[in-house]
């Protein structure tokens, strides 16, 4: 898996100065990767757009990886996003300088694997619609955001308390979240569900029990944390060094594809 990550397939989403609706298209792939692009403002027209590019990403072997730099745009078209990235069991991150504001956090949070990522933004969801109503209109639209924002967090496990940030901060602010905050909300590292998934697959691979195996992970991310982050900074740098110490502590060698 490590080495997926490492190697460098790149999708955007890049909001900022772009065009009303986002452009959706196929921007090529590498031997673990499908790489797609999404550019422009977050609509309900990327929705159909990945819609159509998912059945490729379906009938492939290959991995899909969401590389995020998107201020924002329509909540629910986000939402939706976010759902079809948790079908696709989607990667999700920023790059260098890209970012991931308002509405887009919607869609790095439907991804099951989150890579640790800077610039992520929060703020207030809001409607654009300006036909005139009701105060009491005006709410229940509200509340209906609210609910349909929080069961969507759920569905893809991660705190509601994320959505409760968002709404103390006004839609002209953003709020950029520390890598502790993105941790407590849940956004870091890989969905619980998938987790538990990998970790039992892990365990088999390794011939140990599940107490046995999270023990020895324990054990790697504090003895060959220097090893990983010598190879992460140096981008698609040698991994045969945090290679070697994982076998040291995990008792065999992992099988890279």
């Amino acid at each position: 898996m490590l080495k997926k990550i490492l190697a460098g397939a790149t999708i955007s989403i890049i909001l900022a100065g772009s065009p009303a609706r986002a452009d959706v298209r196929q921007y090529g792939e590498d031997e673990n990767f499908l790489v797609y692009e999404i550019t422009g403002i977050i609509s309900k027209a990327d929705v159909a757009a990945l819609a159509t590019l998912r059945k490729t990403a379906k009938n492939s072997s290959k991995g899909v990886m969401f590389h995020l730099n998107s201020d924002g745009g329509d909540v629910e078209a986000a939402i939706e996003l976010g759902r079809q990235l948790r079908t696709l069991q989607a990667f999700a991150l920023t790059r260098n300088s890209g970012r991931c504001y308002s509405a887009c956090v919607f869609v790095l949070a439907g991804a099951v694997y989150r890579v640790r990522s800077n610039s992520i933004g929060i703020h207030r969801p809001y409607s654009t619609n300006l036909t005139e109503r009701t105060y009491k209109e005006s709410q229940a639209e509200y509340e209906r955001l609210a609910k349909l924002a929080k069961t969507f967090l759920l569905d893809v496990n991660v705190s509601t308390s994320l959505y409760d940030a968002m709404i103390q901060v006004p839609p002209q602010k953003i709020r950029t979240l520390t890598l502790e905050e993105m941790d407590q909300f849940g956004l870091l590292e890989t969905d619980p569900a998938k987790q538990d998934l990998d970790d039992n697959a892990s365990a088999r691979y390794y011939g140990v029990s599940k107490i046995e195996y999270l023990r020895r992970k324990a054990d790697l991310e504090v003895k060959c944390s220097n090893q990983l982050k010598r190879m992460t900074n140096g981008g698609n740098a040698d991994i045969e060094p945090y290679l070697r110490c994982e076998e040291s502590v995990m008792g065999k060698r992992r099988k890279i594809q």
